[in-house]
């Protein structure tokens, strides 16, 4: 077990396994750093790109955010899709059809960063 510390992070004790790297950044101290959803997912790099030119809306990347937290989601976002009759793992297979495996992820993890500012 370690603790977990970093600027916008509470120190948490984190569980080491194979799967997770050593310091794991969890919970935020204080939301009111982010006025509204979109302003954390956007620090956390889980926005969707924005690429507009002459009218047409083309993909854009999101960019690049946390590392830690992004690992974090990742692991909170495959356990959700695995879920039975959940809204989350609904929102991967509706959507992983038409965007495939990592964008559909990449949606349920910005699903995971609003909820949780919500909360």
């Amino acid at each position: 077990m370690s603790t977990c510390q970093s600027h916008y992070f509470e120190p948490i004790v984190c569980k080491k396994s194979a799967s997770t790297p050593d310091r794991q950044p969890l919970a935020i101290r204080d939301m009111s750093t982010f006025p509204s959803a979109g302003h954390l997912a956007s620090w956390a790099g889980r926005c969707p790109g924005n690429d507009q030119s002459a009218g047409k809306r083309r993909s854009g990347r999101p960019r690049k955010g946390s590392k830690w937290l992004g690992i974090a989601l990742g692991e909170a976002a495959l356990a959700a899709i695995r879920t039975k009759n959940t809204y989350l793992a609904a929102q991967y297979q509706r959507l992983k059809p038409r965007i495939g495996h990592g964008r559909a992820l990449g949606a349920v993890k910005h699903s995971i960063l609003i909820a949780y500012w919500d909360m």
